[in-house]
Parts: C-alpha cells; structure tokens; sequence
C-alpha cells in the first residue's frame, strides 16, 4: 500500500496544485477505493498539464481499488469446500454468500436464495462427464450449519441417482437430514429411493434403517376467490377451511399406507444348522415377522394469507419415524409447529436439522437382513394353503 501512495503523491505532484487540492483529491480517491466507485470522473480544465495529471491519477486509483478488491477477496470465508480446491464451493464475505463453481469461474452471489428450509440449486450448463452423469449443486442452511450437496443424474433422467456430501468447514451439518434437503428430494428424489436420500446425509453411513414409509398427504390447494382449503389424505378429499378459523394448527391423525417392520420374527423357527435347506421353517420364521402401519400427523396452519402445512411420521413405539414441512421459506415460518413439537418432545431448531429419531434398540445398525412385506405375506399365505 507504501507503494502506491508514493505512486500518488508522484502523480499529483506533477499535477502542481495547492494543498487543499492535493488533500481533496486524495480523500475523493479513498473514499472511491473504499466504495469500489471506479467510474467516478474528476472534473478538470481541458488543458495537456492537467489531462496528463488526471490520467496519472486515475491510473493511481485503478490500481489502489484493484489492491483493495484483492484484499477484500483475500478475506473471504470458504463455508462448503467442494473437492480438495480452497477455490470451489460456497464463501462468506462481508455477510454476503457467493458460490463459485469452477477455479476460474465467476462468483455468483446466492445471498438471499436459500435458508434452513429453501436450498439454492445451481445445473452447470454443461454436457455429461464420461459415464454420462449430469451434476446438480444444493446449497442450503444458515450461519454455521451451511452445507452442499452433490447430486448426481443419468442423461435423461428426472431423478437424481445417487449423491455426494462436500467437504464442510465450520460447525459440520454433515449428519442428520436438514429441512432443505427434505425439500430438494421431495421434488427430486426417486420414490423408490425416499427411504435412502430422504434420511439424509449419514446414508449410507448407518447400515439400513429400520422401516419404509410413505407421506399420506397426497395434496393441499387453497381456492385463491374463496380462500377454502382442500386437503387430500390417503386418497381422501376433505375442505378443512372452517377448522382453520381457531388461530391453532389442524391435526389430522391417520394411519399410515406403507407396511412398517414392528417386531422382528421368531429365531427359534429357524432352521437348524443341519438342514439349511428346510423350507417349511423358512416359512414360518418369515410369517413370525410383524409389520404393520405407521401412524401419521398432519399439520396444516393458516398464517396471515398463506396456509402452512406439515407430516410427522410415528413409529407403532412412538418414536419420529420422519418429518417435513411445506410453505415455510425460512426457520422462522416454521414457528407455529413449536406448541406441537414441544407437547411430543423435540425442539424445533433439531427437527430442522434432522429428519427421524432414531430407535432406541436398532438391530439394523448391525447389518441384519429381514424379508420385506410382501414376503412375509407369501409364506404366511402358503402356510395356510398347506394341507
């Protein structure tokens, strides 16, 4: 910086004016460099002496705003680093977020575009890499708790395939399943996969989870004339617009679609060792498995001129199996769920960041298998059949 006010006090002295000037002209041009005002033109008499002195001086100012840019980007926090580059990923600079794709790519401000609810997702306009994968970036969270996720898409397909976590700085949101990552799979994921990318970023971490489910809300529209509210359960229709008169949530309690593991089948029905092949025991070892529904909540709210809504999945031990929220841009939309999730328990700045409880006893963390519904339902089937 010597160096350039050295620069400056050369250029406005061939300039020659008196030292009010100097002292004018030098806190014009910090304040310029300060502000990042470079297109400003200082007023001279159109003579060479002077000309000559403005383009010296103006050189001098480009310079010391490049330096102070530089050290404006010098200072910029990296929250998401994208593979092993300090270049790539999400930044923090003067309270403002940027993300930055590629190591010779622009910085694209994103301020304002995500939240603890809303991700911001960035499609590089590019043609698929050598096994034909297209890649999406989802940025989402607040403060500390910033996080980026890689998703990954086969040529031609509307579901991701799989997905990658980056790399965090900071206080790490790499576990749990944050709310703005709900969001992004419900509008992207798979059905199929819900259970695998719905339950976040320790997957595939945790071995298998414990049970499958289904949300049962199939749909909520609000008449924008008559302000009704029309709510679809489990392929019911039913106009909930009077009950959202009170000032509280609704509360709707169903039982789930899905057919959720309970209870683990009857080891001594097994096999012996000896004759491994004994189908009979198979049978009815699979036919001890317990399945049956979960049991569902469903939230909706009427906030000023916007209705809010949300699902809360229970397990038959009462445990949060999962949970989302819809209509809810930021955290602090999500306010009034807070008498709910208080009465069973949770604080609402946890749920944001996770999206199940976990069991209190899990055999699945070990690695156990065990058959699905509909096998359990064919050997019990078969059973009965038997003579």
């Amino acid at each position: 910086m010597d160096q350039y006010r050295r620069m400056f006090d050369q250029a406005v002295e061939q300039l020659g004016p008196g030292q009010d000037k100097v002292d004018a002209l030098r806190g014009s041009l910090a304040r310029r460099c300060l502000n990042g005002q470079t297109e400003e033109v200082i007023p001279v008499k159109k003579h060479t002496g002077l000309l000559r002195g403005a383009v010296i001086a103006a050189a001098v100012m480009l310079m010391l705003s490049v330096t102070a840019a530089a050290v404006a980007i010098g200072q910029r926090q990296q929250i998401a680093k994208i593979s092993s580059s300090d270049e790539i990923g999400v930044f923090e600079l003067d309270g403002r977020y940027y993300f930055k794709p590629t190591e010779d790519g622009e910085l694209i401000d994103i301020t304002g575009q995500f939240s603890d609810t809303t991700p911001y997702v960035y499609a590089p306009q590019l043609p698929p890499d050598e096994v034909g994968n297209l890649t999406e970036y989802v940025i989402g969270g607040s403060g500390d708790h910033i996080g980026c996720v890689l998703a990954l898409y086969h040529e031609g397909e509307e579901t991701f395939s799989s997905i990658m976590t980056v790399s965090l700085t900071g206080t790490s949101q790499g576990t749990g399943s944050p709310l703005w990552w709900r969001a992004y799979c419900e509008e992207h994921g798979n059905p199929d996969s819900l259970l695998n990318f719905q339950d976040g970023f320790d997957y595939p971490s945790v071995p298998r989870k414990t049970d499958c489910f289904q949300l049962s809300l199939d749909g909520l529209t609000v008449d924008e004339q008559t302000g009704a509210v029309i709510l679809t359960v489990n392929g019911e229709t039913r106009d909930i617009t009077a009950e959202l008169d009170g000032g509280t949530p609704y509360v709707l309690t169903v039982e789930g679609r899905e057919h959720a593991l309970i209870a683990w089948g009857d080891e001594s029905l097994l096999p012996d060792a000896d004759d491994p092949d004994n189908k009979a025991a198979t049978k009815a070892y699979y036919a001890s498995f317990v399945y049956g529904p979960n049991t569902h909540d469903i939230l909706v709210y009427r906030d000023g001129d916007q209705v809010r809504y949300a699902e809360f999945i229970y397990r038959q031990e009462g445990t949060l199996r999962y949970w989302t929220a819809w209509n809810c841009p930021t955290a602090a939309q999500l306010s009034w769920l807070e008498e709910y999730t208080a009465r069973h328990g949770f604080e609402l700045d946890w749920l944001v960041g996770h999206a199940y409880e976990d069991m209190a006893d899990d055999p699945f963390r070990y690695g156990n298998s065990f058959p699905t519904w509909d096998t359990v339902e064919r050997a019990r089937q078969e059973l009965e059949e038997q003579p």
